[in-house]
């Protein structure tokens, strides 16, 4: 991996692609790619503030690029995983989030953002560079490069 001063890395998936997930009905959902021009009928699901403000911050941040207001429903994950299904709202995502929150895709898709606006995210491992990784830190170690490196991503990107 990677080696800095203090740390050593080791990336573990590359770097995540932005998607919006929405139900198998919504008429969107056969296209390869959207646009946020694409998406601007949609309405979007945000979480409440209170709920992950992180993520909230997100929405309300790419908002500022676009050239229109989105409307939003705001909820927590359960709300987000209901109304997917029912066919009310459309999610800002990434292909690993999709993997990984989604178990039961049931009817949701995920579909390539074309508009370059999401933060990047990349997973890595990192340690102490003065460790040696032996027994149970090469265990572990091991284990999540196995893990991740062998996982398959559900859209094509």
């Amino acid at each position: 991996g990677l080696k800095g001063d203090q740390f050593c890395y080791e990336k573990l998936m590359d770097p995540e692609v932005g998607c919006i997930i929405m139900n198998q009905k919504n008429p969107l959902s056969g296209k390869e790619s959207v646009t946020m021009e694409d998406l601007k009928n949609e309405t979007f699901f945000n979480f409440s503030e209170s709920v992950d403000a992180m993520k909230h911050e997100i929405l309300t941040q790419m908002s500022k690029q676009m050239d229109y207001i989105p409307k939003v429903m705001e909820g927590d994950y359960l709300l987000r995983y209901k109304w997917l299904k029912e066919n009310k709202c459309i999610a800002l995502g990434t292909d690993i989030g999709f993997q990984y929150n989604y178990p039961e895709k049931e009817n949701l898709v995920a579909v390539k953002l074309k508009d370059d606006i999401m933060p990047k995210r990349m997973q890595v491992i990192a340690w102490n560079s003065e460790l040696e990784i032996v027994g149970e830190r090469k265990l572990f170690f091991d284990y999540m490069v196995q893990a991740t490196k062998s996982q398959n991503r559900n859209i094509d990107m």
